[in-house]
Formats: C-alpha cells, sequence, structure tokens
C-alpha cells in the first residue's frame, strides 16, 4: 500500500514539473534563429523579420566574405548569439549580396554591428570587438528597457 501511494505522489510530481514545463515554453516561444545567427537571403526576409519582432532587440552584423574582421567577428557574434537566444535576435547581412539594406544603414565599413529596437536604430558598433563588449552593451541595453 505505501509503495503505491509513493508511486502516485511520484507520478504527480513528474505531472506537476512537466505541466510547468509546458507553460514556461508557451510563455516564452523561441525567438528566430534559436540560438544561432540568420543568415539574411534577401530584403523581404528582413522586413519581415524587423516587422515581426519589433518589440525584440535585434543585433544585425553587417559583414563580406573578403573582410579578415568579419571572419573574426563570426564566432564571437555566434558565442553572443548563443548566450542571448531568449533575449535577442542575431542577423548576419552580407553587405556585398544585400548592399540595399548597407546603404539603408548607412555603412560605410565593417564589420557593423547594428542594434534596432522597435524599427529603430539604438547604437552601432563599428569594427571587431570582443564577446564581453557585446555582453556589456546589450546588458545595458536589456536593463534599460525592462518593464
Amino acid at each position: 500500500m505505501a509503495d503505491a501511494r509513493f508511486e502516485d505522489e511520484e507520478l504527480d510530481r513528474i505531472r506537476q514539473q512537466k505541466m510547468a514545463n509546458m507553460i514556461k515554453e508557451k510563455a516564452s516561444p523561441a525567438l528566430p534563429g534559436n540560438g544561432k545567427p540568420i543568415h539574411v537571403e534577401s530584403v523581404e526576409q528582413f522586413k519581415d523579420i524587423i516587422e515581426r519582432h519589433a518589440d525584440t532587440p535585434i543585433l544585425i552584423d553587417f559583414w563580406a566574405e573578403w573582410c579578415g574582421p568579419c571572419r573574426m567577428l563570426a564566432p564571437v557574434f555566434e558565442k553572443v548569439a548563443l548566450m542571448y537566444k531568449d533575449k535577442a535576435i542575431f542577423l548576419k547581412v552580407n553587405s556585398d549580396e544585400l548592399s540595399a539594406l548597407a546603404q539603408y544603414f548607412q555603412v560605410s565599413s565593417i564589420p557593423d554591428v547594428v542594434l534596432v529596437h522597435r524599427k529603430a536604430v539604438k547604437a552601432v558598433w563599428i569594427g571587431l570587438r570582443p564577446l564581453e563588449f557585446y555582453k556589456a552593451e546589450l546588458d545595458k541595453f536589456l536593463k534599460a528597457i525592462e518593464p
């Protein structure tokens, strides 16, 4: 009899934990990219992400294949994307292939990382920066927009 009660209590505990996890997942749906930068393929794709996720901070890495510092920034940008996967969206825009976007954001030197929130540019960081820089800047920005 005691074993059956223990099993019932254990099943109840497991059910409650599963329910709590399901509620948590529904409350905070995964952002696009899910911890990985999204390689933007078109202006339309870019506009769609900006429109759908206007209330989410979006970091855009403007880069090019031939740019050495851009290639050095890539693993840093990927780490930051993973660290902030539930708080921001990370986009990679090849400035040679999508020059219209680079012109719109007045990109004159790469790498160029732009922070957009509510369809407005909030910060621009030109050149290669360390991981700690992006963490500090994102933490500061996220704290400033906390409700």
